[in-house]
């Protein structure tokens, strides 16, 4: 999976004592891919395509990355997407 292959390379790159990994998409099955990992997810997306983010599962979604103090806010509390039926 490329999630998985990013992840590994990050890895091999800068070491593995990452304080935490947020996966970020546009799509819902960006969504579905960091419920698979068991990953935190932050969703980019306004309008109706935010809305499919957060009904997917995303708690967090970001119009854009404009407001530094809002997206790492989005990114300290991104969540793992919970499977739908636990909402």
């Amino acid at each position: 999976m490329i999630v998985e292959a990013a992840i590994s390379k990050a890895g091999a790159k800068y070491g593995t004592d990452f304080q935490k990994i947020v996966l970020v998409g546009d799509a819902i099955w960006d969504v579905r891919t960091a419920r698979q990992l068991g990953l935190p997810f932050v969703g980019v997306g306004s309008g109706e395509e935010a809305a499919l983010l957060r009904n997917a599962g995303a708690n967090a979604v970001v119009e854009n990355f404009l407001n530094y103090e809002y997206c790492i806010e989005c990114f300290e509390g991104a969540e793992i997407p919970k499977p739908l039926h636990q909402r």
